[in-house]
């Protein structure tokens, strides 16, 4: 009945992607160079995670991982981990998504690799934004942001920016984010991200008690969703129009929103729209006294909570494994850093020793006959540049701390460091060359006396 009812509307003709996948298929059987191969392998990669086939998914991933393993590149390992990650989170493999996840952001982030590291900030982001954990998933995406390249990327992060504010009730920060998103957004390069702005701001200037405007653009996204045959939109649309118009008390309106919504809901399999659909549905019959409706929609809620209650139970338990992964992540960098310190010091302790060494070889050499001037010069000249030059080092990570590594601060703190050392190093040079001047003529006249005693 919801099939011939709603047919015309639920018809997701996927015919565009799959005309980009055929061509990309086309493209890899030509003679290309291994680099263009990962690309497109990437590219086929989004259009099956667009259609939700994480088998697919698992097999290109997989194509990607023993191309970047064949070219000895770790930028394109860590893309490869990141869509595996993809795979692993579409099969609600939570745990193992975001260990992969991890394992590409480490990679990732010993390069410029900034659309990359982009998108793998944004899939984490997704995983704890599924999980419920919003403040998370806002932290993540804050991170993305700062890579932000050209392209869809950019509203993908604020769409899901703006998303995970509302699941956290900042509605003025939501506001911004999906302004963003639509005022960047192009309807014809990026029809789904379009949608996804106009939905979002629907819903915020409902929730900003501007009825009237967030309907309208709800409406829109609903219509163009409807032109361009984006499901998603469509189900979400048509899902919180008709929880505006149950609490309106328009229940024939909200009735025909909310049968629509279940018929694309259930031919796409969404449960999370299902049950809030059949709630609205439940509510609509019981106040209409359809009894024989309202528990045929009653049960099939029921039925659809047992089987959320068991995902939630799973969901937990990933999360148990997620925030025991996260400490362990965060212990090992504690423990790289603390080993780096521990290197760096090894390594300062080193340089000392051998400017002390210098200086004991020059007074002990300086003490001899066979001491000459311009060695002599040579030598403190060096050790005096040696000795400054630690100091720089010594200094240079104070200096980052307290400019925030402002580049602009930091040549003024340089420029002042070098004004403040260049003359105390020329009055060190005068001081140290009149020093070794008077011990090298003692060291001589010694030598002379002592010649002249052995002689008389």
């Amino acid at each position: 009945l919801f099939a011939w009812l709603f047919g015309p509307i639920i018809i997701f003709s996927q015919s565009r992607n799959l005309e980009i996948r055929d061509s990309l298929l086309e493209q890899l059987k030509l003679q290309i160079k291994p680099e263009e191969q990962f690309e497109i392998l990437t590219e086929i990669c989004n259009t099956y995670v667009y259609t939700s086939q994480s088998d697919s998914v698992f097999y290109y991933s997989n194509q990607m991982k023993e191309l970047a393993q064949r070219l000895e590149c770790d930028s394109l390992y860590g893309t490869a981990l990141a869509y595996e990650g993809c795979a692993f989170s579409m099969t609600k493999e939570t745990d193992t998504a975001i260990s992969r996840y991890f394992e590409s952001l480490s990679i990732l982030e010993k390069g410029n690799y900034y659309y990359r590291k982009s998108f793998v900030l944004k899939q984490i982001a997704f995983v704890f934004r599924d999980l419920k954990d919003y403040s998370s998933s806002v932290a993540y995406l804050n991170k993305a942001k700062i890579y932000l390249p050209a392209g869809i990327l950019p509203n993908r992060v604020y769409t899901n920016l703006a998303d995970a504010y509302i699941g956290l009730m900042e509605i003025d920060s939501a506001l911004i984010y999906a302004q963003k998103a639509h005022r960047i957004t192009n309807k014809h390069e990026d029809s789904y991200g379009y949608c996804r702005s106009l939905y979002l701001l629907g819903i915020i200037y409902i929730h900003k008690q501007f009825p009237d405007l967030g309907l309208t653009y709800l409406n829109e996204c609903l219509k163009f969703s409807r032109d361009q045959q984006i499901v998603p939109t469509q189900i979400t649309s048509l899902s919180k129009m008709a929880q505006y118009e149950l609490k309106q008390q328009h229940f024939a309106i909200a009735k025909s929103y909310a049968l629509q919504s279940v018929a694309i809901s259930k031919q796409q399999m969404q449960k999370s729209s299902l049950l809030e659909d059949y709630h609205v549905l439940e509510d609509i019959y019981i106040k209409e006294n359809k009894k024989d409706s309202f528990l045929f929609y009653q049960q099939l809620k029921s039925q659809l909570e047992q089987s959320f209650e068991a995902e939630s139970f799973v969901n937990n338990l990933q999360q148990h494994k997620i925030n025991q992964f996260l400490l362990e992540q965060e212990q090992t960098v504690k423990n790289q850093k603390a080993a780096l310190a521990y290197k760096q010091k090894v390594q300062y302790s080193l340089i000392l020793l051998i400017i002390i060494c210098l200086l004991a070889f020059i007074m002990i050499f300086s003490s001899t006959f066979l001491a000459n001037m311009k060695v002599i010069s040579f030598m403190s000249t060096l050790i005096i540049l040696s000795s400054f030059e630690f100091l720089s080092l010594l200094f240079h990570p104070i200096l980052e701390e307290i400019t925030h590594h402002s580049p602009w601060q930091m040549l003024m703190m340089l420029s002042l460091m070098a004004i403040i050392f260049i003359p105390a190093k020329q009055k060190l040079e005068e001081y140290m060359h009149r020093i070794f001047e008077a011990r090298i003529r003692s060291a001589k006249l010694k030598y002379a006396q002592k010649y002249m005693n052995e002689m008389n």
